[in-house]
């Protein structure tokens, strides 16, 4: 799995980009796309998505 985090405060652009890249035909791996609309939420998904890869292991 790869991930793309696209951080823009215009949600129009956010919507696109987001779009355009699920819409991507010669992306042939699974892909998962994060949207945040400002760096506070970018850190705080990004704080989220470290916090489960630390802790999922763990907990196995």
């Amino acid at each position: 799995m790869f991930k793309i985090m696209i951080v823009d405060d215009e949600l129009i652009i956010l919507n696109g980009i987001k779009m355009m890249i699920e819409n991507c035909r010669e992306i042939s791996f699974p892909i998962d796309i994060v949207t945040a609309s400002n760096v506070p939420a970018a850190i705080e998904i990004l704080s989220s998505l470290i916090f489960c890869w630390w802790i999922l292991p763990c907990l196995l």
